[in-house]
């Protein structure tokens, strides 16, 4: 319980440094009742709804939370980690950066968040290259089937045999080394 002279926003964080959660929610709206609007409010109570697993009602008070000057900057970092838990990638990676942007080079979640974002960005690229390389087989299994389809026909139209003629020297010029020509 609150006793009448106790600030219900100094109760609540000294709560919520003790891990103490639920008896802390309820201090948020007093705390907000107290002073409507205020961003550290806000923010200890995002922080504790996150803490609590009510990723949702965490998210809304977060975001309403990210002025607060004093640890604002750190309801990036929390927003980040909801997003990750709800597979948002795009609002996770949009989150990370602007905490990172703010956030002083020996910052309590900094080293946390750089990591993050590197292995997001490892699996974008990663992904990125295997749809290049499905692309790439794709396209090399449709030319090998236009070639074998020229082998088996019975006859080439004239176009076909200049295309073929065309493609010869093309090929040639680009993938023989001069240097093997002289040496042979």
């Amino acid at each position: 319980a609150l006793a009448d002279n106790e600030d219900p926003f100094e109760k609540g964080k000294a709560l919520v440094a003790e891990g103490r959660y639920a008896e802390a929610a309820p201090l948020w709206r007093a705390a907000l009742a107290k002073k409507p609007g205020d961003a550290g409010a806000y923010f200890y109570a995002g922080l504790t709804r996150y803490e609590m697993g009510e990723y949702d009602k965490a998210e809304f008070n977060l975001k309403k939370g990210l002025p607060y000057k004093e640890r604002g900057n750190e309801a990036n970092y929390y927003l980040a980690k909801i997003y990750q838990k709800g597979k948002k990638t795009d609002l996770e990676k949009k989150s990370l950066a602007a905490y990172l942007k703010k956030a002083a080079p020996d910052a309590k979640f900094r080293k946390a968040a750089e990591d993050r974002l590197a292995e997001i960005n490892a699996v974008a690229n990663a992904a990125a290259e295997e749809k290049a390389l499905k692309e790439a087989e794709a396209k090399a299994l449709k030319e090998a089937k236009r070639v074998v389809g020229l082998i088996e026909a019975e006859s080439l139209t004239e176009d076909e045999k200049v295309a073929i003629m065309k493609e010869s020297i093309a090929n040639f010029n680009e993938n023989v080394n001069p240097g093997w020509l002289e040496y042979r």
